[in-house]
């Protein structure tokens, strides 16, 4: 079949790249995003959702901004996909204390139609959707050509990661302790080595172990507060009447939780949940992981944020592929205490840990429930 440039992207097509977007992860499953299409510019802009920010858990907005970065990055995979280039550019207003990441669809030529369609993981909508080309013109999968501000230069997305990011859960379950294979360390390692983002991974070895009392010590500083408990409380869903209504929010499916009305589930967790349960969850957690990894970034800012989400997606896209679960086990970067301690600790002089993960084998979690696509879409 001849090649076809392609020189318009519909609206349709737009959705459909937003849709991909919303499966990124967000700290409660907040889903703390909007996104702004302009048809005539093919541009997809990226914003804050101030309704859905964390005030007590999330005071400096780090967690909402790496998750729009997650946004972002699943949103370039899903154009790579459909045989689109894009760019990204970071753009900060100082009067409106608002940055947003702006995605510019660009034309590409086009070969063959897109065949695999991701499933949708939405257990409330219970629909699929797939990436149409402009025009219903066939296309082919093209590399991406970031050109994000700051000499940021991330790495190309290849198409393959699409398929995954329906796939891609966080499992807040206990693993079987299972070693990876260092063949596979050595692929999630080099994910994250570009300007101003890195990674590390800790298996097996002292620095872990010492990085797990580290969460212990947050957890007791952190959790279990009045305030914690109630913005928590906020964005659990104990049953499946709650997690249909709202489209967002910890599900008991993902907690390992029982089907309760609302007021017995809330009661029980404002009872029961504490400090020092908590930490002994997270010390079990812990020993049942194969591996520890934390990701670092040179600026603590909302630009560097997002460059950090979209690392962190990308990274969490590569191990779904190698058949890894994780989960965020992340008190360590919330205490300001812990968290100097932390980079003292690794010798980090220059970069400031913002994402601790476990990582492991396990079986597969529930899915997380997203909004419909039309409720993220502002004009």
């Amino acid at each position: 079949m001849k090649s076809l440039q392609v020189s318009a992207v519909d609206r349709g097509l737009l959705t459909s790249l937003v849709q991909s977007a919303t499966f990124a992860p967000s700290l409660l499953n907040t889903q703390p995003w909007k996104f702004r299409i302009s048809e005539k510019e093919s541009l997809i802009t990226v914003l804050p959702d101030p309704d859905r920010r964390l005030d007590w858990l999330d005071p400096d907005k780090r967690y909402l901004f790496i998750s729009l970065g997650c946004a972002v990055e699943n949103l370039i995979i899903a154009a790579d996909h459909a045989g689109f280039q894009s760019s990204v550019q970071y753009r900060h207003y100082p009067d409106e204390k608002l940055t947003t990441a702006s995605v510019q669809i660009k034309t590409g030529t086009g070969k063959q139609p897109v065949q695999k369609p991701p499933v949708q993981n939405n257990a409330a909508q219970n629909q699929t959707f797939q990436t149409q080309p402009a025009q219903n013109q066939p296309v082919q999968n093209q590399p991406v050509q970031n050109q994000p501000v700051q000499n940021h230069a991330a790495q190309n997305p290849t198409s393959d990661l699409y398929d995954f990011i329906p796939l891609r859960r966080t499992n807040r379950k206990m693993y079987n302790k299972k070693p990876v294979p260092s063949e596979i360390i050595d692929r999630l390692n080099s994910i994250g080595k570009e300007p101003g983002q890195n990674i590390t991974i800790y298996s097996g070895t002292t620095r872990a172990s010492e990085i797990g009392r580290l969460v212990m010590k947050a957890d007791f500083m952190l959790l279990g507060s009045h305030e914690q408990k109630i913005e928590t409380l906020k964005w659990t869903r104990f049953n499946r009447k709650e997690e249909e209504k709202h489209g967002d929010g910890i599900s008991y499916r993902n907690t390992g939780g029982m089907n309760v009305p609302k007021w017995i589930g809330r009661s029980w967790m404002y009872l029961f949940n504490n400090g020092d349960s908590e930490a002994r969850h997270d010390a079990k957690k812990l020993k049942s992981s194969s591996a520890l990894v934390l990701f670092l970034s040179e600026q603590d800012n909302e630009t560097s944020w997002f460059q950090t989400g979209r690392v962190l997606q990308r990274f969490l896209l590569h191990a779904t592929a190698e058949g890894l679960q994780h989960a965020y086990i992340n008190s360590p970067c919330e205490v300001r205490q812990v968290r100097e301690e932390l980079k003292r600790y690794l010798h980090l002089s220059t970069y400031r840990p913002q994402i601790l993960l476990r990582i492991g084998y396990a079986k597969e979690a529930a899915p997380s429930v997203r909004r419909p696509v039309q409720d993220v879409i502002v004009t």
